[in-house]
């Protein structure tokens, strides 16, 4: 960068550049009309000229700022002094400096000098001494003293330069906007450089929306100037002058020239001016074709500023004077779209403001807005890009309630201002969201006369249900929201849409997980505002524990955890430095804390002990986990910060934009902390820069080429320095491209900081400049709405000054003067406020060219809050009680009666009042916070208005200074049938209070002790409010059993028993479990229990021996006192069922008797059996059904292969064929994306292949056929999706799999051959869903069929193509397609997951019957007879086409007789006959056909003895470690512990298969994270090694599911924590991976025992 600090005197210069003008010639070129012919010579004499022109050079004697004294304390002048033995550096104050005073300690240089540098001070001039002639920059730090009170406010920079420097050509100052009024010219800078060449262009103001108004960099002599696109001005701008100009001034000597840009217009015309500036010396040897150093700048000549308040409502102009600061009226001002029209003028108010609505800045493409343009008097024209930067407040505290969770990022809509909320932050699956809309105007007031709809979406972003309303007569809309059992985990999110309005008008979210309520409420304090400063320092962390029924939590365990690593943010106030080591950070670590349990009062204390001895600031995470009667832990976590070192330093580190070809400069800030986060002085502290050179080397191993990077370290600097605690310390370095590294210690005190960067690309500079600070203060009382609010405000210098008062919105707007001392002004405050505003202030300098050539202008932000009068209910909730103890013995449930008063509704009206009563539990788990409408509405929002301007662009016409930068899815499925975890959430809807404001609302209650949260939300026209109260519910004698989630069969459980005796009559009470339905348990003990003792037991429950859901009672009765309750639990096996099949023919007449051995190995109880009859051999689609409906995973091919056989069913199962349909058909909702693509895991994911993009988008329009509900959103998006994709070649945006990379598998021919193939047969399916949509291209299709023919081999690929054609009328070509087709039968596609001949066969039958080509599909029938496998033979793919075909081959058989006896019937079709035996030595079949039909039993059951260990294709293998990485033996672990488990495995097949991971769960054990691969690289899992990045990975009830893809060379690993939850004996699954479409590709490790003991 330059410094043109030391610049010849700029007057001087000036009056060279005028003298040239006035008297001497310019050499010229005249481009445009209003100029004289040229003389002979080619020079026009200024003199003749200058009338004609636009404007007059001013007077060279004219007042002007350049070389002024600055005002205050400053430097002022710099000079070299040769004249003594060795050069000084000297730097001239505008005000005396005191000789007396050591000013070395203000003085630094760099590069720095062998020793201190030698200062001298002499009246105001300060010399440094021991330069040699290197050159060097000296940084005056700021704080350096004058001779009286004065200090520099801040560093300056001073540049000292010496030798042969390249030429330099660029423009003084970053500003485009050049003000006309007594203006001097454009600046120019340059250095070595005797001539300069000047060209003027002009491009018109509606051919600027093509433009970027900027100020490019200079270019430096011997590089390229890149002048294109939108800062050029060529294209859309001309030329209309040039000519060079004399420089005066010696080798390297830096001087400023001012070009006189109004004198050499002819007249001023709307649009801007480009001045184009170049080297033109001549005289050095230099080619023609080099590179001159040069520059451009655009300007804006004009005394017009704009600025613009933009907001929800739309944007504000003001107009005003540079000249005068005033607003300026009359002025017209217009909104220009991209394409240059005009999309709407206004003329300027007295007070220079123009309003465009919202509605003109949603234009889109050509016509969205850009610019705005104001056409002023005498000509004069300015414009402002809509779309720059606003200025940053982010440092003033505006962040309102858009820093909430409830509101994040959110800001008060125009026109409506919704806000929604729910009774609860999460759900389970199947369970009921109740949601509520408040609309309202942003003023907090009712709206009733607005459509719209509420809608939800799933966690994808994907619509899954739509509540419309027509409108909102009580101010409300609302929604009961049914999730289903499948419903996809993760956060959902509801959403108000108003019709008319594109954008969301409120949002709530909410998730839905498998979650358990929480039985304890865990309180914890471990001082954490207090760091631990000591090495062997522990802390006490305080667990407090209570039973949410009322009960202390005595005699619970106590565990707790710690997981320490950096703090990324260890000193928040100063969160824009850097602490620690960056070149070797701590490794994170996690221990275990000693064990404990609770007091008699439920209280607890763990010891967290920091033996970190370390120089980094570091930060614990500290787990207290507090556990349940039953095992299952509550947690609440603390976080503490360690600081063992007394002092940290930080660094900071800014990057200065880069000029004339130099390196940039970066500028470092270190401040020292001491632990607490208090400055402090810091001596001695030893900072070295060092650049890190990288080199890359390539070497061979075991035949594979690799390489290694080594670095050197090369010291930049090495110097001591004192850090104060009054100011930071800074200092700066030119830098160029590379990697550094800054080591800071300090001996004294071990502190270390050590950070990494890179430089040398410099910061860009946007343009504008840094404003001024004005005071404001509005005082200190309250204020309400309706009052006059007093502002004072001071400003640094006088001026004019705006004051808005803003939110979201532009809401007032005055203009008033301001004096030496400031100014009070009085703002009326209305209902527009709403509970506070922000008042904006800016004040502007008049122009003059010698105290403000520049005018600067200063800005100042305060939050006003304001009470809403008469806009807050008072909500009171007035229980009688705060305990509740129903009687449960008659009815099995009570009556919670809430009494809700509702004050300041007004008089003879009526209040809306929602209440939702929910398990503290529940709401402990999101920490849920009851809806706040007032604090929604009328509490602090975050400042939703843009502020631009035009004073941050100004160049300085009378060369002023320039300032510095202001800061300008998841797999999806049901969880289990049923768990025994009840959840308590009672719901009143929205009642209306009676005039009095009062309202009784009685809500059920089931069997429950807990404590409930009781939340009330009311509403008027005009006012809300809410309140919250809390109700416990108990039993006098509190009587709960503990279970495991599930069991297996022959698993044994210990159930816990608790009884709390919390305030029943002391003596005995017997109680009585007893088992249902296969459980086996049988208790019954009496237990002598005083008033306020607890006891507990554990209960032997035995699984039943076959799967199912069984109940187990609990009775408790004694002193007058009887309760009993029902637990439903599920058992499940450990490994999966099996299905076996015989196919045999049967003759006519024949008589068949099943054998009696048909069910050995099988558990009884577990087998179903079906006996169908067809009349083709192996096609049943009920045992294909079944296999697929048994199919566990939910990829998006399975999803849709799993739910089509459903398309067909009619009769009695219509009805659950809707509901599966439907489930489907929510699944794939989940994962479409925004470009119409389905994910094959989840949204977005790029990873289903376009064929089955195309299976997903067929199978939503047969099934919006068959009247299930798709959005037609959906439809429309996945259609377009089908056109992007329907082009066999070319370009395609969509995010499916096209095409297979060149790679380790894959050379460059194989995998273009494998990717046209894949891209043919997307687009053949994807035309064929087209026409089947309505929308088909006969064009494409026909082209398809008669040059795509030629290259594809795939027969479903053509028969596609023929069905198609036939739905389009093509039916000759149509004929043609399926004879190619079935002529090319037998096809294998290797790469093809989906692809195998039993699929095609059946898929090409299937289309051949749809397109009504009988003959082809009756000629292949034979065909997939002899290729049909067993139902768990085939692959999903070979299943759903099967099934397909089967059903259409059945429609067209003739009839069966078969006679069933001792059976049941199940399908009446007279081309099947299907029946289910529930009695397999009663059953007989005859055949009174008269002829042979085909017979086939399915058996399907779960095998007495679980699966051995098998690896077929695969491998695999389970470990389980301790959290710190020991290994353990998994078949003895304790109650409570923690179990690291290690997936690991590989694949024996070279190509990629896609694979599904299922390790099922013992009993007694619960997921409680799933490992990322961040966790095992970065976090304290380092020992687990590198893990795989799933697809998807799940944590589900009772089963960790994951899905990959794999190969031989990279194998897969995954890892996850789970927790021994109760104790027993269980069975331990083996682990299963398998493939996913071939189904002879798995392994498995074998099962085993496991037994939990109690802690």
């Amino acid at each position: 960068m330059i410094d043109w600090r030391n610049r010849t005197v700029i007057s001087a210069a000036a009056a060279v550049l005028i003298s040239g003008f006035c008297v001497g010639f310019l050499t010229a070129k005249a481009t445009e009309g209003g100029f004289k012919s040229p003389a002979p010579g080619g020079q026009i004499p200024i003199t003749e000229t200058m009338g004609k022109l636009f404007g007059k050079v001013r007077d060279k004697n004219a007042p002007r700022s350049g070389g002024m004294k600055p005002a205050g304390f400053a430097v002022w002048k710099q000079r070299l002094d040769t004249s003594g033995s060795s050069p000084q550096a000297c730097v001239e104050f505008s005000r005396p400096l005191d000789a007396s005073k050591s000013y070395g300690d203000y003085v630094l240089v760099s590069p720095e000098l062998p020793s201190a540098p030698a200062v001298t001070v002499k009246g105001s001039e300060l010399c440094v001494g021991g330069f040699g002639f290197t050159d060097r920059r000296v940084t005056l730090l700021k704080g350096l003293p004058s001779a009286g009170k004065d200090t520099l406010k801040q560093n300056a920079d001073v540049d000292f330069t010496f030798g042969e420097k390249p030429p330099y050509v660029g423009f003084a100052g970053n500003g485009v906007i050049l003000p006309r009024e007594e203006s001097d010219g454009v600046a120019v800078e340059s250095l070595n450089v005797s001539t300069l060449a000047f060209e003027v262009w002009r491009v018109g103001d509606r051919n600027l929306v093509r433009k970027t108004i900027s100020a490019p960099d200079a270019t430096a002599e011997g590089d390229y100037d890149y002048e294109w696109g939108e800062d050029s001005p060529k294209g859309e701008g001309y030329k209309i002058w040039s000519g060079k100009v004399a420089v005066k001034g010696g080798a390297g000597e830096r001087v400023t020239t001012v070009f006189p840009l109004g004198a050499v217009l002819k007249d001023l015309k709307a649009g801007a001016y480009v001045v184009k500036v170049r080297d033109a010396s001549g005289g050095r040897d230099k080619k023609e074709s080099d590179q001159p150093a040069q520059a451009r700048r655009w300007i804006l000549f004009t005394d017009m500023a704009l600025t613009t308040y933009t907001g929800t409502t739309g944007v504000d102009v003001v107009v005003r004077s540079l000249k005068t600061a005033r607003p300026m009226g009359s002025v017209r001002v217009a909104l220009v779209a991209q394409n240059g029209e005009e999309l709407a003028s206004a003329n300027s108010t007295a007070d220079g403001r123009v309003h465009f609505d919202k509605a003109l800045l949603k234009g889109e493409d050509a016509l969205s807005p850009k610019m705005i343009m104001a056409y002023g008097p005498a000509e004069d024209f300015t414009a402002m890009d809509i779309h720059a930067s606003p200025m940053d407040f982010s440092s003033q505290g505006v962040g309102g309630r858009s820093d909430e969770k409830l509101t994040d990022g959110r800001t008060a809509n125009a026109l409506v201002d919704g806000y929604l909320y729910t009774d609860r932050g999460i759900y389970r699956p199947g369970e009921t969201v109740r949601l509520v809309a408040l609309v309202r105007d942003p003023d907090g007031k009712a709206i009733k006369d607005r459509r719209g709809a509420l809608v939800v979406y799933r966690p994808s972003g994907v619509e899954a249900f739509r509540y419309p309303f027509a409108q909102t007569p009580q101010g409300f809309a609302y929604a009961n929201i049914a999730l289903p059992k499948s419903a996809p985990r993760g956060q959902w999110r509801a959403k108000l849409l108003i019709e008319g309005i594109d954008e969301e008008q409120g949002s709530a979210g909410f998730a839905v997980e498998d979650f358990a309520p929480q039985r304890l409420g865990v309180d914890m304090k471990a001082d954490a505002d207090r760091p631990l400063t000591g090495v062997n320092e522990t802390r006490a962390v305080q667990v407090a524990a209570r039973f949410l029924y009322g009960a202390s939590g005595s005699g619970l365990s106590v565990s707790g955890s710690a997981r320490v690593r950096v703090d990324r943010n260890p000193f928040p106030k100063y969160k824009d430095y850097r602490f620690g080591n960056e070149q070797t950070p701590f490794d994170e670590q996690y221990s275990d804390l000693p064990q404990t349990a609770t007091d008699a009062d439920g209280r607890a204390v763990l010891p967290f002990a920091s033996k970190f001895d370390t120089d980094q600031p570091l930060t614990a995470l500290v787990t207290a986990s507090v556990f349940e009667p039953g095992g299952r832990p509550v947690s609440e976590v603390e976080t503490l910060r360690i600081r063992t070192k007394p002092v940290y330093v930080g660094v900071k580190l800014d990057t200065k934009d880069a000029k004339g070809g130099e390196d940039p400069i970066t500028a470092f800030n270190l401040i020292a902390l001491n632990a607490q986060g208090a400055p402090v002085t810091a001596r001695g502290v030893k900072v070295k820069l060092i650049a890190e050179n990288w080199n890359y080397d390539w070497y061979q191993q075991d035949g594979r080429w690799q390489w290694r990077r080594t670095s050197k370290d090369v010291v930049i600097s090495d110097k001591d320095y004192e850090i104060a605690a009054s100011s930071p310390l800074s200092f700066e370095k030119r830098l160029g491209w590379g990697d550094y590294r800054l080591e800071i210690t300090q001996a004294s005190t071990g502190a270390k900081t050590v950070i990494r960067f890179a430089a040398g690309w410099g910061a860009p500079s946007d343009g504008t400049e840094a404003p001024d600070f004005v005071r404001l203060t509005a005082g200190s009382q309250t204020y309400a709405q309706g009052d006059t609010i007093s502002l004072t405000l001071k400003s640094p210098y006088r001026g004019e000054a705006q004051i808005a008062v803003a939110n979201d919105r532009l809401i007032d707007l005055k203009t008033v003067s301001v004096g030496d001392n400031g100014t009070t002004v009085r703002l009326k405050t209305d209902a527009r406020w709403g509970g506070g505003a922000y008042v904006m202030v800016s004040v502007v300098q008049p122009r003059d060219p010698v105290d403000a050539s520049k005018p600067r202008r200063a800005m100042g932000l305060i939050y006003v809050p304001l009470d809403p009068k008469n806009r807050k209910l008072n909500v009171t909730l007035d229980l009688k009680d705060k305990v509740l103890r129903p009687d449960f013995s008659k009815s099995g449930q009570a009556i919670i009666d809430v009494p809700v008063k509702v004050e300041g509704a007004g008089l003879g009206k009526t209040a809306r009042v929602s209440l939702a009563v929910v398990d503290q539990g529940i709401i402990n788990l999101t920490k849920f916070k009851t809806p706040d409408p007032a604090g929604f509405y009328f509490g602090k929002r975050a400042l939703g208005l843009e502020y631009r301007d035009d004073y941050g662009r100004l160049l300085d016409p009378n060369l002023g200074a320039a300032a510095d930068v202001f800061g300008g899815d998841q797999i999806g499925g049901d969880g289990l049938t049923t768990t025994p975890i009840k959840t308590v959430a009672l719901w009143s809807g929205v009642v209306n209070t009676g005039l009095d404001g009062k309202a009784h609302i009685k809500l059920p209650v089931g069997k429950f002790n807990g404590e409930l949260k009781i939340m009330a939300v009311a509403w008027t026209d005009d006012a809300v409010g809410s309140a919250e109260d809390k109700l416990t519910v108990r039993q006098p004698v509190v009587a709960e059993l503990a279970l495991p989630r599930f069991l297996a069969p022959g698993d044994k459980a210990y159930a816990t028993l608790e009884l709390n005796n919390v305030e029943g009559k002391p003596g005995l009470y017997e109680s009585l479990v007893k088992g249902f339905n296969g459980i086996v348990t049988a208790f019954k003990k009496a237990f002598n229990i005083g008033q306020g003792q607890r006891v507990q037991e554990g209960i032997l429950i035995q699984a039943p021996a076959t799967v199912g859901v069984s109940k187990i009672n609990l009775a408790l009765s004694g002193q007058g006192y009887g309760f009993d309750e029902d637990y439903q639990i599920q058992t499940r096996m450990g490994w999966g069922a099996q299905t076996r099949t015989f196919i045999d023919q049967q003759a006519p007449g024949a008589v068949f008797a099943l054998p009696q051995d048909l069910l050995k190995g099988l558990q009884p109880g577990s087998a179903t059996v079906q006996v169908s009859y067809s009349p083709f051999r192996g096609i049943d689609p009920g045992p294909l059904a079944a296999a697929l409906n048994r199919y566990p995973y939910g990829c998006t091919e399975q999803i849709v292969s799993a739910a089509y056989p459903w398309l067909y069913v009619s009769g009695a199962d219509a009805a659950r064929a809707q509901t599966i349909l439907k489930g489907a058909v929510n699944r794939l909702l989940d994962r479409q994306s925004a470009d119409g693509a389905f994910g094959l895991w989840r949204a977005g994911d790029g990873e289903a292949e376009g064929w089955i993009g195309a299976y997903a988008t067929d199978f939503l329009i047969e099934a919006r056929k068959r009247g299930v509900y798709v959005p037609q959103d959906v439809i429309d998006k996945a259609m377009n999706a089908m056109r992007d994709m329907s082009k066999p070649e070319g370009f395609t945006s969509v995010s499916y799999r096209l095409k297979i990379e060149e790679g380790p598998w894959w050379n460059a021919m194989a995998a273009k051959t494998v990717s046209e193939e894949m891209r043919s047969r997307a687009s053949a399916y994807a035309l064929y869903v087209m026409a089947k949509a309505g929308s088909g291209d006969l064009a494409r299709l026909r082209w398809y069929h008669d040059v795509q023919f030629k290259a594809e081999r795939s027969p479903v690929s053509k028969a596609q193509i023929g069905a198609a054609l036939a739905l389009m009328g093509d039916k000759a070509r149509a004929r043609s397609a399926f004879r190619q087709a079935a002529q090319g039968m037998g096809y294998k596609a290797t790469y093809d997951w989906y692809q195998s001949p039993l699929r095609d066969v059946a898929a090409v039958i299937a289309l051949a019957y749809e397109a009504g080509e009988l003959d082809t599909a009756k000629a292949l029938i034979p065909l997939l007879e002899r290729h049909v496998k067993g139902p768990d033979e085939m692959n999903t793919q070979e299943q759903a086409q099967v099934l397909k075909a089967a059903s259409l081959m059945l429609a067209q058989s003739g009839p069966l007789s078969i006679k069933g006896e001792n059976v049941k019937a199940l399908d009446g079709k007279s081309s099947l006959q299907r029946f289910q035996i529930s009695a397999v030595k009663d059953a007989k079949f005859t055949n009174q056909g008269k002829g042979a039909v085909w017979r086939t039993i399915t058996v399907t059951g779960v095998p007495v003895a679980p699966p051995p260990a098998e690896a077929k294709g695969f491998t695999i293998d389970k470990a389980y470690y301790t959290l710190q990485g020991q290994r353990i033996d998994p078949s003895q672990v304790v109650q409570g512990q923690k179990v690291l488990v290690v997936i690991s495995g590989r694949t024996n097949y070279a190509e990629t298969r896609p694979v599904v991971i299922d390790d099922a769960l013992p009993a007694g054990f619960e997921i409680e994270m799933t490992l990322s691969r961040d966790d095992a690289q970065n976090g304290p899992f380092r020992f687990v090694g590198d893990l795989s990045q799933p697809d998807v990975q799940e944590a589900r009830d009772d089963r960790y599911v994951a899905a990959l893809d794999v190969s031989a060379n990279s194998g897969f690993a995954m890892a996850y924590v789970a927790r021994a939850v109760t104790p027993g004996e269980y069975y331990l699954p083996g682990v299963e991976v398998k493939d996913l479409y071939r189904q002879d590709l798995y392994a498995r490790t074998a099962g085993g025992r496991l037994t939990v003991a109690p802690r």
